[in-house]
């Protein structure tokens, strides 16, 4: 989380640009989430089983393979041979996290379990995803959010720019000719500088940024 040092301004009404060295953050708004998402209070991470077994014809792949800045959907593509009689679903998750005491960053369910026996199930799903700073997997599970399996996860999605600023911010401060313009960016992110000025297209004012302390997930 990055902050320029207090400096006052004639003008408020000022057009900011929040930039890397290179990189210049617009304001984007995410697409909403689809209809079919499903509650995260559903979760019962202590209750998943994670298969070591492997189950042939599963297929279970994300593409794009790396998240764009500003955001993205990504298609999961699913396929189990022989299903069960049961749901399924698919959920997001961070590369790192234990999917047995962590619940995912959302997920939606593929199969109701109601449909009639085939020999094959599968489809295409959407989730809109941002960077989050860490690399994306999916993992495909059998059964309730309640109480369900691992059966397989995903190929790793990776972030097109890790230390992308994100969340920038104008707040007041004491003065009333003075504001403060904050960010968040990655760890690896230096040199961050705050560009500014009267028109959009004529930022001709600077200021380094000051690091604050930062906060995991």
């Amino acid at each position: 989380n990055l902050q320029p040092e207090g400096r006052k301004m004639r003008h408020l009404g000022l057009a900011l640009l929040l930039a890397l060295p290179t990189l210049a953050l617009t304001n984007q708004h995410a697409p909403k989430h689809g209809a079919d998402l499903e509650p995260l209070s559903r979760f019962s991470p202590k209750n998943i089983k994670v298969s070591h077994r492997l189950f042939p014809g599963t297929v279970l792949t994300v593409t794009p393979d790396t998240l764009a800045e500003g955001g993205a959907y990504l298609t999961v593509s699913w396929k189990v041979l022989l299903p069960r009689k049961a749901p399924y679903f698919v959920a997001m998750y961070l590369e790192n996290d234990d999917v047995t005491a962590t619940v995912p960053i959302k997920f939606m369910v593929v199969q109701s379990g109601k449909e009639e026996p085939s020999l094959k199930a599968g489809g295409d799903v959407k989730f809109w995803a941002v960077n989050m700073r860490k690399n994306i997997v999916f993992g495909l599970f059998r059964g309730l959010p309640e109480d369900s399996e691992l059966l397989l996860k995903s190929n790793v999605v990776t972030l097109e720019s890790p230390n992308e600023p994100t969340s920038g911010r104008l707040t007041h401060t004491t003065s009333p000719d003075e504001m403060t313009v904050s960010w968040i960016t990655g760890d690896g992110a230096k040199g961050q500088t705050l560009q500014f000025g009267s028109f959009a297209g004529k930022l001709d004012h600077s200021l380094d940024a000051t690091r604050l302390p930062g906060y995991n997930r």
